[in-house]
């Protein structure tokens, strides 16, 4: 997806794709949602962790992209992950203990 992506934006239309990957438009339906959806979880809280925010009827914003398009080498993409994970590691460090 991010190989097609023109100015953080994809077109993904279930039918084509669903050929395409050889699944059915439903499951693709499905993934689609899915990343469409807020994760807690995600490293980039830009969008409340979406990967995807979706703005006509088969248009979707790549909220990553820029990003993604940025880390070109593999020097730039572990000092990113480094980065991260330190400040994984920080947010663990002073978040609360839970009493049990």
């Amino acid at each position: 997806m991010i190989a097609n992506t023109v100015d953080s934006r994809v077109e993904l239309n279930p039918r084509p794709l669903a050929g395409i990957i050889g699944t059915t438009p439903e499951e693709i339906e499905k993934a689609i949602e899915f990343l469409c959806r807020p994760d807690p979880e995600s490293r980039n809280t830009e969008r409340e962790g979406r990967r995807l925010v979706q703005e006509g009827r088969f248009q979707y914003f790549v909220v990553s992209h820029a990003i993604y398009r940025s880390m070109r080498d593999e020097e730039e993409r572990r000092a990113y992950n480094a980065r991260k994970q330190r400040e994984h590691r920080e947010k663990k460090k002073n978040a609360p203990e839970c009493q049990t």
